[in-house]
């Protein structure tokens, strides 16, 4: 027979399991809650299950708005959408987002969000702790700084629909800090470990490597190289990318269509040329072709017969790129991301204005290029030092 409903007090209504277990506080069913509106009695249960906190904390929250002074629509007191099911219709409406941004939104909510909030009330998690536990949670497992940056805008972005539509009062995420940002130190390629990784990798990829040292492209753009993408007066357009999905997709921070242009040097057109006619390119004219399952071990083609008629992999690359670099006996802080800092860095360097290289480089915003390269301007300590010396001491 079923146990008794506990009552949390007289008026306030009760929690109760519908199983026939003979220890109902030990099992693992789902608990229900019950009470009164307007001498109606009501019952409510959750379609994930409530574990017993739960159930008491949605009942509270059915008191506060029973009991409070001013009138309460009766919208208030019904069930309110669990976080991960507001945040999926949410995310299923922002059909301005492109789809990488929109995977990487659901692997950081699936993977590191839901696991603890998302069978929560969303109204709950903004009156409570919880975001800004789990946002320290993220913080302690070694999460980068822009991860965290990402993860922080999205949660701000849906808690801040949820207010607008008045679920909830208060967005919680404004009170989050994020932790200090780290400084733009990264280990920088000479151009001797520049070339002697390009000899190392399969000579059907090395001119990735120029591509990126040469032009600043991100590894989605390297592997999109296109014939179309040359244009008069050494200019580089690059529209698309190659995504680790598989398939081309918009530039990073760009809508679909939209483009950005970068220098290309006559020596790179040269060797993209030299490239074409000892490879050929895909029918659609693609430069780096992935390879067949049946020529995987070939280290030393000889031709292009062995290609597939699609760009390569984010994978085989990755795998390459590591090859490569143990061969060349690189420091393992290099990564392709290397070759846009080797990019950037020779611009600035040599006077290129930091509003042009952010141009270059793609970025969102230009305070990415200044915090990232600002330590490279030429001599601009030692001028400021100057000046400061003339104006205390002369």
């Amino acid at each position: 027979m079923p146990q008794k409903p506990i009552s949390l007090g007289h008026g306030k209504g009760s929690i109760f399991k519908r199983c026939e277990c003979a220890d109902q506080t030990r099992c693992k069913h789902e608990w229900h809650i019950r009470y009164r509106i307007d001498g109606r009695p009501r019952e409510e249960g959750h379609d994930q299950g409530w574990t017993r906190r739960q159930a008491e904390g949605r009942l509270k929250e059915v008191n506060r708005a029973k009991f409070a002074e001013a009138p309460v629509e009766r919208a208030t007191i019904r069930s309110v959408p669990s976080f991960e099911r507001f945040t999926s219709d949410y995310l299923r409406g922002r059909i301005d987002l492109g789809k990488n941004t929109q995977r990487n939104y659901r692997s950081i909510l699936e993977n590191h969000v839901y696991p603890e909030l998302g069978r929560l009330p969303i109204n709950r998690i903004a009156r409570n702790p919880h975001v800004l536990n789990q946002f320290k949670h993220l913080i302690d497992t070694g999460f980068t700084y822009g991860r965290l940056k990402v993860t922080r805008d999205l949660l701000h972005m849906v808690f801040e629909e949820a207010r607008l539509e008045k679920v909830i009062t208060d967005n919680p995420v404004t009170r989050i800090p994020l932790p200090p940002e780290p400084l733009g130190e990264f280990y920088l390629p000479t151009p001797q470990e520049i070339h002697a990784l390009a000899e190392a990798m399969p000579p059907h990829l090395s001119l990735g490597i120029y591509l990126g040292a040469g032009c600043g492209l991100r590894l989605g753009e390297i592997l999109a190289a296109n014939t179309s993408c040359l244009r008069e007066g050494n200019t580089y357009r690059l529209n698309h990318q190659w995504t680790k999905h598989g398939e081309f997709g918009p530039l990073k921070h760009r809508l679909q269509g939209e483009y950005r242009d970068t220098p290309i040097s006559d020596e790179l057109v040269s060797h993209m040329e030299e490239h074409q006619k000892r490879y050929a390119l895909t029918p659609d004219g693609y430069y780096l072709r992935g390879m067949r399952r049946e020529f995987l071990k070939l280290r030393v083609p000889q031709g292009g017969e062995h290609l597939r008629n699609a760009p390569v992999s984010h994978a085989a690359w990755a795998t390459a790129f590591s090859t490569a670099r143990r061969i060349a006996q690189i420091p393992p802080e290099v990564d392709t991301k290397s070759l846009r800092h080797f990019f950037a860095s020779t611009a600035v360097r040599n006077g290129i204005p930091l509003s042009d290289v952010a141009d270059y480089m793609g970025h969102k915003d230009m305070q990415v290029t200044h915090k990232t390269y600002k330590h490279l301007l030429p001599e601009s300590l030692t001028s400021m030092s100057r000046v400061v010396s003339k104006a205390l001491f002369q």
